[in-house]
Protein backbone atom coordinates (compact mmCIF):
# COMPACT_ATOMS: atom_id res chain seq x y z
CA UNK A 1 0.00 0.00 0.00
CA UNK A 2 1.27 3.33 -0.63
CA UNK A 3 1.62 5.55 2.43
CA UNK A 4 0.39 8.78 0.80
CA UNK A 5 -2.77 7.25 -0.44
CA UNK A 6 -3.70 5.00 2.33
CA UNK A 7 -6.72 7.29 3.88
CA UNK A 8 -8.10 7.05 0.45
CA UNK A 9 -7.03 4.14 -1.83
CA UNK A 10 -9.10 3.14 -4.70
CA UNK A 11 -9.95 -0.63 -3.73
CA UNK A 12 -13.14 -1.51 -3.22
CA UNK A 13 -14.36 -1.66 0.46
CA UNK A 14 -15.40 -5.41 1.78
CA UNK A 15 -19.61 -5.95 1.33
CA UNK A 16 -20.05 -6.23 5.35
CA UNK A 17 -22.08 -3.61 6.48
CA UNK A 18 -20.81 -1.27 9.16
CA UNK A 19 -19.56 -2.38 12.23
CA UNK A 20 -19.93 1.05 14.70
CA UNK A 21 -22.12 -0.11 17.50
CA UNK A 22 -24.81 1.57 18.40
CA UNK A 23 -24.53 5.49 19.56
CA UNK A 24 -21.64 5.63 17.04
CA UNK A 25 -21.27 8.49 14.75
CA UNK A 26 -24.02 8.90 12.94
CA UNK A 27 -21.63 10.10 9.58
CA UNK A 28 -19.70 6.45 9.34
CA UNK A 29 -22.93 4.60 8.17
CA UNK A 30 -22.60 5.46 4.37
CA UNK A 31 -18.73 5.96 3.65
CA UNK A 32 -17.42 5.58 -0.19
CA UNK A 33 -15.82 2.51 -0.85
CA UNK A 34 -12.24 4.32 -1.52
CA UNK A 35 -11.62 5.21 2.52
CA UNK A 36 -12.89 1.73 3.32
CA UNK A 37 -10.33 -0.86 1.31
CA UNK A 38 -9.05 -4.06 3.31
CA UNK A 39 -8.91 -4.05 6.78
CA UNK A 40 -5.49 -3.38 8.36
CA UNK A 41 -6.08 -6.14 11.23
CA UNK A 42 -6.71 -9.47 9.23
CA UNK A 43 -8.60 -11.58 10.61
CA UNK A 44 -10.03 -9.10 13.62
CA UNK A 45 -9.40 -10.75 17.10
CA UNK A 46 -10.93 -7.65 19.31
CA UNK A 47 -13.92 -6.17 18.57
CA UNK A 48 -12.45 -2.82 18.18
CA UNK A 49 -10.49 -4.17 15.28
CA UNK A 50 -14.33 -4.63 13.53
CA UNK A 51 -14.33 -0.64 13.56
CA UNK A 52 -14.35 1.02 10.59
CA UNK A 53 -13.08 3.83 12.55
CA UNK A 54 -10.37 2.21 13.91
CA UNK A 55 -8.88 0.67 10.29
CA UNK A 56 -8.56 4.22 8.99
CA UNK A 57 -6.96 5.43 12.28
CA UNK A 58 -4.87 2.27 11.13
CA UNK A 59 -4.57 3.86 7.77
CA UNK A 60 -3.75 7.14 8.95
CA UNK A 61 -1.07 5.77 11.01
CA UNK A 62 0.47 4.08 7.83
CA UNK A 63 0.36 7.87 5.99
CA UNK A 64 1.40 10.07 8.94
CA UNK A 65 4.53 7.74 9.71
CA UNK A 66 5.27 8.31 5.82
CA UNK A 67 4.59 12.07 5.97
CA UNK A 68 6.76 12.33 9.65
CA UNK A 69 9.64 10.82 7.70
CA UNK A 70 9.52 13.32 4.61
CA UNK A 71 8.90 16.82 7.10
CA UNK A 72 11.92 15.38 9.32
CA UNK A 73 14.88 15.98 6.47
CA UNK A 74 17.69 17.95 7.48
CA UNK A 75 15.81 20.13 9.79
CA UNK A 76 15.07 17.59 12.21
CA UNK A 77 15.67 20.14 15.10
CA UNK A 78 12.95 22.80 14.01
CA UNK A 79 10.55 19.95 13.50
CA UNK A 80 11.13 17.71 16.38
CA UNK A 81 8.00 19.62 18.47
CA UNK A 82 5.72 19.21 15.94
CA UNK A 83 6.38 15.36 14.81
CA UNK A 84 6.09 14.18 18.43
CA UNK A 85 2.90 15.81 18.78
CA UNK A 86 1.74 14.58 15.73
CA UNK A 87 3.25 11.47 16.17
CA UNK A 88 1.50 11.27 19.52
CA UNK A 89 -1.82 12.29 18.66
CA UNK A 90 -2.29 10.20 15.98
CA UNK A 91 -1.90 7.23 18.21
CA UNK A 92 -3.79 8.46 20.67
CA UNK A 93 -6.48 8.67 18.30
CA UNK A 94 -6.21 4.92 17.83
CA UNK A 95 -5.75 3.58 21.44
CA UNK A 96 -8.14 5.68 22.97
CA UNK A 97 -11.05 4.21 20.15
CA UNK A 98 -9.92 1.03 21.41
CA UNK A 99 -9.94 1.35 24.86
CA UNK A 100 -13.47 3.14 24.16
CA UNK A 101 -15.16 -0.33 22.02
CA UNK A 102 -13.94 -2.10 25.23
CA UNK A 103 -15.68 -0.02 27.68
CA UNK A 104 -19.30 -1.35 28.95
CA UNK A 105 -20.22 1.90 31.29
CA UNK A 106 -21.42 4.80 29.05
CA UNK A 107 -19.28 7.78 31.14
CA UNK A 108 -16.09 5.46 30.68
CA UNK A 109 -16.75 5.08 27.12
CA UNK A 110 -18.01 8.68 26.38
CA UNK A 111 -14.86 10.12 27.99
CA UNK A 112 -12.53 7.53 25.71
CA UNK A 113 -14.28 8.52 22.31
CA UNK A 114 -14.25 12.28 23.63
CA UNK A 115 -10.54 11.74 23.80
CA UNK A 116 -10.41 10.33 20.67
CA UNK A 117 -12.28 12.87 19.02
CA UNK A 118 -9.87 15.53 20.24
CA UNK A 119 -6.69 13.94 19.27
CA UNK A 120 -7.93 13.82 15.77
CA UNK A 121 -8.28 17.68 15.91
CA UNK A 122 -5.30 17.88 17.37
CA UNK A 123 -3.82 15.95 14.31
CA UNK A 124 -5.87 18.43 11.61
CA UNK A 125 -4.38 21.21 14.04
CA UNK A 126 -0.66 19.52 13.43
CA UNK A 127 -1.04 18.84 9.90
CA UNK A 128 -1.97 22.94 9.38
CA UNK A 129 0.61 23.78 11.87
CA UNK A 130 3.07 22.05 9.40
CA UNK A 131 1.89 24.19 6.50
CA UNK A 132 2.46 27.41 8.54
CA UNK A 133 5.95 26.73 9.81
CA UNK A 134 7.09 25.89 6.26
CA UNK A 135 7.60 22.08 7.07
CA UNK A 136 5.01 21.04 4.21
CA UNK A 137 3.13 22.58 1.31
CA UNK A 138 -0.92 22.57 1.79
CA UNK A 139 -1.14 19.68 -0.90
CA UNK A 140 0.89 17.41 0.86
CA UNK A 141 -1.20 17.69 3.81
CA UNK A 142 -4.64 17.03 1.86
CA UNK A 143 -4.91 13.30 2.34
CA UNK A 144 -4.33 13.24 5.82
CA UNK A 145 -6.86 16.47 6.68
CA UNK A 146 -9.20 14.22 4.20
CA UNK A 147 -9.20 11.21 6.22
CA UNK A 148 -9.48 12.76 9.15
CA UNK A 149 -12.73 14.46 8.00
CA UNK A 150 -14.07 11.26 7.86
CA UNK A 151 -12.61 10.35 11.11
CA UNK A 152 -14.26 12.86 12.99
CA UNK A 153 -17.83 12.08 11.51
CA UNK A 154 -16.90 8.10 12.79
CA UNK A 155 -16.18 8.70 16.12
CA UNK A 156 -18.87 8.99 18.53
CA UNK A 157 -19.72 11.42 20.40
CA UNK A 158 -21.02 11.91 24.62
CA UNK A 159 -24.31 12.80 23.63
CA UNK A 160 -24.63 9.35 21.17
CA UNK A 161 -23.12 7.17 24.05
CA UNK A 162 -24.71 8.11 26.86
CA UNK A 163 -28.63 8.32 25.07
Amino acid sequence: MNPSSSCSSSSSSSNEPDKLNSGAGQGCRNLSPTLLDSPMVSPAMFDHEKLDVYQLELKFLIWVTQFLADISGPSQTLTRELRDQLDGASLSALLNTAEGNGRRQGRQRAKSFDDARGSAIECAACLDASVAKGFAVLERIQTGKKCWSVLWLCLPTSRAIRS
